[in-house]
């Protein structure tokens, strides 16, 4: 029997009133270095992929910089989504002198840190969602 729907409520099969968009966002144990927020319908192909490496790059030479001897040791843990083992992309992160941390096949979309990041996120969304309810009313 199916449960009569409250007045104002959405779930996941109404349209909701926002364009679903993707954020790309890239962090270390001291906070976000770099985010895009692409446009609604944007994906991410290898070369764009490859570009935001580079600009991630850069932000981490602004915002962390180096100050010991020798070379940084930058490790990128990544999933393996296509974007990420393409060819452009394994050859950005050759040129920037990069180490890929392995993604073990199979496992979960989301790395423990997205909790982390995702928990104020959740908060947000959910009253965002009860005021687009109320607004409907």
């Amino acid at each position: 029997m199916a449960r009569p729907r409250n007045a104002g409520t959405i779930d996941s099969k109404t349209e909701h009133p926002w364009k679903k968009a993707l954020l790309c966002i890239w962090w270390d144990q001291k906070g976000i270095l770099y985010y895009e927020l692409l446009q609604p319908g944007e994906t991410v192909m290898a070369e764009r992929y490859a570009a935001q490496l580079n600009r991630l790059s850069e932000e981490i030479d602004r915002k962390r910089p180096f100050t010991g001897k020798g070379k940084r040791n930058t490790i990128l843990l990544h999933d393996n989504a296509k974007p990420h083992v393409a060819k452009a992309t394994r050859q950005t992160i050759e040129e920037l002198g990069w180490e890929v941390l392995a993604h073990p096949a199979y496992s979960p979309d989301l790395a423990p840190s997205d909790y982390h990041l995702f928990l104020g996120l959740k908060t947000i969304l959910r009253e965002a969602l009860q005021n687009a309810g109320k607004s409907s009313k």
